[in-house]
């Protein structure tokens, strides 16, 4: 398989401090990540009961060009001298694998078998709420609750059928990785 990836970013934090009675009670930090993707892929059809040599191989290409921005939002309350609190507001992203998206097609025709890969499959996107209350003793300790949530968007997942028509014949078993 061959493939070209070209992956940029930049990295952009900034930091606000604001004085609550005079004292540094809370911090912000805000900020963004970007991050753009363009990926080209060459793959191959290959049928394991028909095809014997290199020359027997077809090609199949495909690609995918996304931009991503994923801000970031903390925020840390220093209460007192015996609690705090944080929140943050977070986006990530999760590439699938890079044999994942190259376009193959690896059939074997005489059992009706098929298995393809996916230029199409999108980065999962996980947006994210963190919350943590703290309370230090004041000997040695401390206790804290806490509280997260992810939502994740475009998961992967095995998709699989068994009655797919391939090259125009139907009742192939085929499975490939698919968007949620």
């Amino acid at each position: 398989f061959f493939f070209k990836q070209k992956t940029a970013y930049e990295i952009r934090n900034c930091d606000w401090s604001s004085d609550v009675c005079s004292s540094d009670l809370i911090t912000l930090i805000a900020g963004a990540r970007i991050e753009s993707t363009k990926i080209e892929y060459t793959g191959y059809k290959f049928d394991v009961e028909t095809m014997d040599t290199p020359a027997d191989l077809g090609t199949v290409s495909g690609g995918s060009d996304y931009t991503n921005v994923l801000p970031n939002l903390t925020l840390q309350w220093d209460v007192n001298d015996d609690w705090n609190v944080n929140l943050a507001f977070t986006q990530s992203l999760a590439r699938p694998a890079y044999y994942d998206l190259v376009p193959y097609e690896l059939s074997n025709s005489e059992d009706k078998e098929l298995s393809l890969g996916n230029p199409d499959l999108n980065a999962s996107l996980s947006s994210n709420i963190d919350a943590m209350v703290e309370y230090y003793f004041k000997g040695v300790g401390l206790f804290s609750v806490g509280f997260f949530n992810k939502n994740i968007s475009d998961w992967i997942y095995q998709y699989s059928t068994k009655d797919y028509t391939y090259n125009g014949v139907s009742g192939y078993e085929m499975q490939q990785l698919r968007n949620g």
